[in-house]
Parts: structure tokens; C-alpha cells; sequence
């Protein structure tokens, strides 16, 4: 998979490239030129493209080009409008190479890739008053159950950790088997059960 940068701050091309260890990246000078390629991953700086994003994503639509855009002060809102745009990915434009580079391998793989607070907002969207469907009870035992309520209103490992007075370690460990138990592979698609029961 090939993967191009776009943007005008010389050194944030630098440090993408220094982060990006999963694929070979390239430069693209003009963002203009998208029209030239196919079948690859985008990256561009959202400071230096927002205004012509729609003409851009009609661009690299025609083109199998998967776009992850990288904000300076990433919002909910802003993440939302993007989205709904047909932007494969949005996060933190100072991302960690971690992050970055399970960006490009989510995009790659036909999923959309969000910074981890537009996924927090999101849960913390759904209502907090639902219980746990029958089904969900039905499988979970009840410290599992605890868990899984925490996650949906959008508590990080930490503060369930704090607020059910357990180890880091364990809260892990139940979401595992929660996860399993569910078949889910994230906290999203564990309160999208609870959103569309």
C-alpha cells in the first residue's frame, strides 16, 4: 500500500515520514495532481486543506484514495462534518507513531479510524439512562455487567478502575471477556448493542 503526505509545513512531512514504519510514504508536491494516482492512502494536513475538502474527496472517490485527515485541535464537530464527508480517518495531527501507523492499517483494511476521544464522545452521546438489554445480562456475570455499563457511558479503563476499586490489570482482563462473550472488538461497537436494542 502506498501511502502519500500533504502538506505545506515541511518538518510535519518530516516527522510523518520518521513515524510512518509500516508502509513507504512519499511527498505529494500538489494536491491537485490526486487525479494522477490510485489505490493508495492519503494523508493531509487539515489546516492547509479544509476549504477545498469536498473537491478533494470527489478527487480521490474516483480514484480508490483513502484520505486520513490530521487536524491540528481535532474536534467532535469538526470530526463529524469530515466524516460524513467520506474521510476514512480523522485524528491529531502530532499523533504518536503508534497511533499513526494503526491509522494506516485500519484504513487500509476498508475501516474508518477516529482519534480516541471522537470515540468517548460518541459513547458519552448514547443515553445514559438504558440498562442492559436481556441478552447482554444473560451472558455477562455481574461484575461483567458493571463493566460493560461503565464502558457504554463512556469511562476510560482508569476511572473504572477507580470507580469499582480494582486493578487496571483486571478491568482488562473483564473487557476481554466481555468483548468475546459479545463479539465485539471495541467500545463502540459494545454501545452501539446497547443503542440499538
Amino acid at each position: 500500500m502506498n501511502v502519500k503526505l500533504y502538506s505545506e509545513d515541511l518538518s510535519l512531512l518530516q516527522q510523518w515520514q520518521k513515524k510512518i514504519t509500516i508502509y513507504a510514504s512519499e511527498i505529494l508536491e500538489d494536491i491537485e495532481n490526486l487525479y494522477l494516482y490510485n489505490n493508495m492512502i492519503v494523508i493531509l494536513d487539515y489546516s492547509c486543506c479544509h476549504k477545498n475538502l469536498f473537491h478533494i474527496m470527489n478527487l480521490s472517490e474516483s480514484q480508490n484514495i483513502k484520505i486520513l485527515l490530521l487536524d491540528n485541535t481535532p474536534t467532535f464537530e469538526k470530526g463529524k462534518k469530515v466524516l460524513g464527508l467520506g474521510v476514512h480517518g480523522y485524528g491529531n495531527i502530532l499523533m504518536n507513531e503508534l497511533f499513526l501507523n494503526s491509522a494506516i492499517e485500519t484504513i487500509k483494511n476498508n475501516m474508518i479510524w477516529i482519534y480516541p476521544e471522537f470515540t468517548t464522545s460518541l459513547i458519552q452521546g448514547f443515553s445514559k439512562e438504558q440498562t442492559a438489554p436481556n441478552e447482554i445480562a444473560q451472558l455477562l456475570t455481574s461484575r461483567e455487567l458493571d463493566i460493560t455499563l461503565l464502558i457504554k457511558d463512556g469511562l476510560s479503563n482508569n476511572e473504572i478502575s477507580q470507580h469499582l476499586d480494582i486493578s487496571i490489570n483486571t478491568v482488562k482482563s473483564h473487557i476481554k471477556n466481555i468483548y468475546e462473550k459479545l463479539n465485539v472488538k471495541n467500545r463502540l461497537s459494545l454501545s452501539l448493542l446497547f443503542k440499538t436494542k
